[in-house]
Order: C-alpha cells, then sequence, then structure tokens
C-alpha cells in the first residue's frame, strides 16, 4: 500500500493549526479585555465610593459649621442684650445722682466688670464665629471639588460599563462566530476523513486480485464520495475566492443604486412618465449631450425647411413607382 497523500497531510495539519489559533484567540479575548475593563471599572468604583464618603462628611461638617455659628450668633445676640442692659443700668446711674448715691462703691466696679466680660465674650464668640465662616467657605470649596470628582467617576463608570456592554455583546457574536467556524472545521475534519476511508478502500480493492460485483459497487460509491469531496472542496475554494469581490460588491453596489436613484428627477406637477427625467451623468458625458441636443435642434429645423420638405416628398414619389416596376 503506498503512502497517505501529502496534500491530504497538509490540510490535516492546516485544519489543526486553525483550530488551535481560533481557540487561543478566543481565550485571549475572553481573558484580557473584559478583564482589563472590569478591573479599570472596580478601581473607579472604589474611587467613587471614597469620593462618595467624602462629601458626605463634608455635608456634615457643614451642617456642624451651619449649627455653630447660629449658636455664636444667638449667643452674641444674647451678651448683646446684656450689654445694653448694663449700659443702661450705668445711663441710669449717672443721669440720677441720688439713685448713684445709693450705688455702692463695690456695686460700680461690678458692673464695669460684666461690662469688660461681655466685651472679651462678644470678641471671642466673634472671631469664632469669622473662623467658623471661613472654615464653611473653605468646606464648600471642598465639598463643589469633590461633587465634581463624583460627576467624573459617574461619567466614566457610565462610559466604563457601556464598553463593557458593547464588548460583552461583541464577545457573545464573537464566540457565536467562533462556535460555527469550528464547527464548519468539525465537519471538514469528518468529511476528510470519510475521504481518507474511502481513498484507502478504494486503494485496497485496485489493488486486490479479486473483483466481484460488490466490491466493485464499493469502488463506485467510494469514487462517488471522493468526487463529491474534492468538487465541494473546489466549490468553497472558488467561494473564498470570490469573497472580496463579494464583499465590495456588497458595499459598492448599493452606493451606486443610491447615487442612480437619487439622480432621477421627478415632476409633481405633471405626474406622467413621459416627463420622467433622468441625469445623464451616468449615461453619457456632458459632450456627447450637447451633440444629441444639437442634432435635435438640426432636425427640428429640416423638418421646418420648406424646400427639404419637397425635395423629400419627390424622392418618395419617385420611389413609389419603381417599386411597383420591380413588383
Amino acid at each position: 500500500m503506498e503512502s497517505p497523500d501529502p496534500l491530504l497531510i497538509l490540510l490535516i495539519f492546516y485544519i489543526i493549526s486553525h483550530v488551535l489559533m481560533i481557540s487561543f484567540l478566543c481565550s485571549l479575548y475572553d481573558l484580557y479585555i473584559p478583564h482589563f475593563l472590569i478591573s479599570e471599572l472596580r478601581c473607579d468604583l472604589r474611587e467613587l465610593q471614597v469620593t462618595v464618603h467624602s462629601l458626605k462628611g463634608v455635608g456634615e461638617e457643614k451642617q456642624e459649621l451651619c449649627s455653630l455659628t447660629q449658636n455664636l450668633q444667638k449667643t452674641m445676640e444674647e451678651l448683646s442684650v446684656e450689654k445694653q442692659k448694663a449700659i443702661a443700668i450705668l445711663e441710669a446711674s449717672r443721669q440720677q445722682p441720688q439713685a448713684a448715691d445709693n450705688i455702692t462703691e463695690n456695686a460700680r466696679p461690678s458692673v464695669h466688670g460684666d461690662l469688660q466680660q461681655i466685651e472679651n465674650k462678644m470678641q471671642k464668640l466673634l472671631e469664632e464665629k469669622l473662623q467658623a465662616e471661613s472654615r464653611m467657605k473653605e468646606n464648600e470649596e471642598r465639598f463643589r471639588l469633590l461633587e465634581e470628582e463624583r460627576a467624573f467617576y459617574v461619567s466614566e463608570s457610565q462610559a466604563l460599563q457601556n464598553s463593557l456592554a458593547e464588548l460583552t455583546v461583541e464577545k457573545e457574536h464573537t464566540e457565536k462566530e467562533l462556535k460555527l467556524q469550528l464547527k464548519v472545521q468539525m465537519d471538514l475534519e469528518k468529511k476528510l476523513h470519510e475521504a481518507e476511508e474511502a481513498l484507502r478502500r478504494l486503494e485496497a480493492g485496485l489493488n486486490s486480485t479479486i473483483l466481484n460485483q460488490d466490491r466493485e459497487e464499493k469502488m463506485r460509491a467510494d469514487v462517488s464520495h471522493l468526487k463529491k469531496f474534492f468538487e465541494e472542496c473546489i466549490r468553497n475554494a472558488e467561494i473564498e475566492a470570490m469573497k472580496p469581490a463579494i464583499m465590495k460588491n456588497s458595499v459598492y453596489v448599493p452606493r451606486a443604486a443610491t447615487r442612480r436613484i437619487k439622480s432621477c428627477r421627478f415632476h409633481q406637477q405633471r405626474p406622467t412618465f413621459s416627463h420622467l427625467r433622468h441625469s445623464h451623468s451616468f449615461l453619457m458625458s456632458p459632450g456627447e449631450a450637447a451633440d444629441i441636443q444639437s442634432l435635435k435642434e438640426a432636425a427640428r429645423n429640416l423638418t421646418r425647411d420648406k424646400h427639404f420638405r419637397e425635395t423629400l416628398f419627390q424622392i418618395i414619389t419617385q420611389k413609389e413607382p419603381s417599386q411597383g416596376h420591380d413588383k
């Protein structure tokens, strides 16, 4: 028995290498691209959580500062009332000498001491209020920056989610195509194996010295099977060779048809087929159109010429008797 055909061995090697390459690309696509996007999305989500937590802390601090400012303002108002009362007492003691005599020497320093304490407290509260207002301004600026950062991370995470969804759809489509391709490759391997078996049986039958009707029918079936297999291989090869032209036509033919459809101009005032005008851009050049127009104009001028019509009538009347004489 002869050794297997080298072309069959090369075809088997090509199929196996093609299947391995497809599986490798599929695993690489599955492992790298979505996992990279998922890790980036998780990182953005962590940053977003940190930003939201910071926003929450800044908001709570802002509320505390607002409450502190209100309390300081209320305390300053109360101290201002007490100060006005103390000032009123001193003014009253100055305006009424008899009442001033009743105030002991210890009471006057006490009133002045109270006023001084009120002034000190008000000054301290005013400083605290200014500090609280300054912290509130810083807090508002931090809140604005954190809000912008939050919006940025929300936008980034949304874009990554959209990209991940698109890649997931593309991955499913690619997996479907790969499965179909693998199925085609497996069918091809099966057909190739069947062809090898048929070729082996045919070779064994040809080498056999005994030939009966049953073996002859099997050999004919094997020959038919091999013929069908190679015809299918040739047809697939022709289709593969025609794929670039088919793809090109699938792209350019609809565009050309669209351009031709757009070149047609319809008159809606008189909707009849006689008024359908086509653009000559894809039928003839502008020079040819001008020549045809000049020929039409010359024909109209000749039909209007009386001498030309009379001459033509004489030629026709001369031809009619000669034709009758020939008959």
